[in-house]
């Protein structure tokens, strides 16, 4: 029997159809790690994927939810070192708060992934499936040696007082990366001013008193590590500014001249 022209066709283009679905990659099974996240000694995993229609930005969602996705895994093993719940932060933020944090950090610090394998779908769009060596990862833990400097609290963020702190720590040559107004970093050096003005007495000639604190904190993801108090130091002035301003001189002097703060820093990073 003979076929016509028109049926043919239609016979030619469903066989070419079938072809296509068979070898085309588009249509390959999805992966099994995609149901299943592979578990193995001595690596972290992350997965993510993403299904918006277009495959380029599908791939860079991907790509940033499984760097998230594996660095939710090492954070899981830095908070059981770190035993959250018997640690205080030094704002008092909420254990999430501080989770929260310490993810951040992880994943600002990774690097050296290793792609295992992507599948792409145009119904399911694009997945990518990494890992990390965990030995690698502990080497990078302890070469990242970033420590934020955020701007001192309890006096004028924009008086002069504070600015010498950050000339201090850069002489005193300590063994961090200095980063002033730095976030997600796996450290911080914060200092903190306690301010107490007294009452202006007549007698004394309209003169005004003040007494400044200085708390110096090394922390690790908002987790106090190392605390040192300068101080107290009363001084007067003309009036409350410049009084604050002569003792916060004498106070950041006490804590130029503290040799042991540097020791006591390297003692507690990690070798």
């Amino acid at each position: 029997m003979r076929l016509s022209p028109a049926v043919f066709t239609i016979l030619l283009i469903l066989t070419l159809s079938s072809c296509m679905s068979s070898t085309d990659p588009s249509f390959e099974a999805e992966p099994e790690w995609m149901s299943a996240p592979p578990s193995e000694d001595g690596f972290y995993y992350g997965i993510g994927g993403s299904d918006t229609g277009d495959e380029a930005e599908d791939r860079e969602i991907a790509i940033s939810r499984a760097q998230s996705n594996l660095a939710a895994s090492i954070s899981v093993d830095v908070i059981s070192e770190l035993e959250l719940n018997n640690k205080v932060a030094a704002d008092g933020s909420s254990t999430e708060t501080l989770e929260s944090r310490i993810h951040q950090s992880v994943s600002q610090s990774l690097i050296h992934l290793e792609t295992v394998d992507n599948w792409y779908h145009p119904k399911r769009g694009y997945w990518v499936l990494f890992r990390m060596n965990k030995a690698e990862w502990e080497n990078q833990r302890k070469a990242d040696r970033r420590a934020s400097i955020p701007t001192p609290s309890g006096l004028d963020d924009n008086s002069g007082y504070n600015i010498p702190f950050l000339a201090i720590l850069t002489n005193m040559n300590l063994p961090l990366q200095l980063l002033p107004g730095g976030k997600n970093t796996p450290y911080e050096l914060a200092l903190d001013w306690v301010v107490s003005d007294y009452p202006v007495i007549e007698e004394s000639g309209g003169i005004h008193f003040s007494r400044l604190n200085g708390v110096v904190s090394f922390r690790q993801y908002g987790l106090v590590l190392l605390s040192r108090e300068y101080g107290p130091v009363k001084e007067g002035g003309l009036n409350y500014e410049q009084a604050r301003e002569r003792a916060a001189v004498k106070v950041l002097d006490e804590f130029r001249n503290d040799d042991s703060f540097k020791d006591d820093i390297s003692r507690i990073l990690p070798e």
